[in-house]
């Protein structure tokens, strides 16, 4: 049997949109991509302000924004030891850290790599460290309090996601052996320092 095909009405069916379809759908592709684009370099940018400038030294690894995301951070690692910590000690801690990480082997070199350009990006404060939305701005590493920075911390050691218990334990290693490891720092112990031979 022969039955005569359904005639198709113009536009439908056929694969032309009318006009006024196509004008809708390319407005709003153009919308959409221009919002995406716009969230993405709004959520990439990490321009807070924070830096920790010190020209003494010459780093080869931390930039002035790694450094800052690294003072901010060890204020929750060294909460509560002897001396205390506190943003004066910055310098210091950055350039012990910034040797201890010349001295690791590549690939670990290019996972703290990974980890500090995300740190130092809106999305990456704001993903892992809490710091502030859209909605009601970005706080600088510069303001972040060591309880806020113990809170994110302890958050990325319980995690169930593997890659932020690494870097919680990278951050935690490199910070403390480079606090420990200045014999400033011994007496707050109790260790006396070596046996003198």
């Amino acid at each position: 049997m022969n039955t005569p095909a359904p005639e198709a009405s113009p536009g439908i069916g056929l694969g032309h949109a009318p006009a006024s379809q196509g004008r809708r759908r390319a407005l709003a592709a153009t919308l959409a991509g221009g919002l995406a684009l716009a969230s993405a370099a709004w959520w990439g940018l990490g321009g807070d302000g924070s830096r920790l400038d010190d020209p003494g030294h010459a780093y080869h690894f931390l930039g002035p924004l790694d450094r800052a995301v690294l003072a901010a951070l060890a204020g929750g690692l060294l909460d509560g030891v002897q001396p205390a910590f506190s943003p004066a000690h910055g310098a210091a801690l950055a350039q012990g850290v910034d040797i201890a990480i010349a001295g690791l082997p590549p690939r670990t070199r290019g996972d703290l790599r990974r980890l500090f350009d995300l740190l130092t990006t809106r999305g990456g404060r704001t993903a892992l460290v809490g710091l502030g939305t859209p909605a009601d701005g970005i706080t600088p590493w510069r303001a972040l309090t060591p309880e806020q920075a113990a809170r994110a911390l302890a958050a990325w050691r319980d995690a169930d996601l593997a890659l932020l218990n690494r870097a919680y334990a990278g951050l935690h290693d490199l910070v403390l052996g480079v606090w420990y490891g200045d014999p400033d720092h011994w007496a707050g112990t109790g260790y006396p320092g070596p046996p003198q031979l």
